[in-house]
């Protein structure tokens, strides 16, 4: 869209410019946006693991929350992904 906007203004060398200039305005407006419409209030949770490792999982926040001490279960995915939930799981919690 910014490059369109922008490919209206002036002609030769100037039109190019411009049109580029709208891309690069186009696509910063565009990341705020995103990022606007696709933020959520994330943990990040330190597990030590019952065979003494630990393991940091970032996800979206969770009702009811995690605390300090409490046995919890960590999902793993083949891809490298990981997602932590109460030990006492119920279908209510995902």
């Amino acid at each position: 869209m910014g490059s369109a906007v922008g490919s209206t203004v002036g002609s030769g060398d100037g039109q190019v410019l411009a049109s580029a200039g709208g891309a690069v305005v186009g696509a910063v407006v565009g990341k705020q946006v995103e990022k606007a419409m696709t933020s959520r209030i994330a943990q990040e949770i330190t597990i030590e693991m019952d065979d003494g490792s630990t393991v940091v999982v970032v996800q979206e926040l969770q009702v009811p929350r995690f605390n300090a001490g409490e046995r919890v279960s960590v999902l793993e995915a083949r891809v490298g992904y990981a997602r932590v939930r109460h030990e006492d799981y119920t279908a209510s919690q995902f």
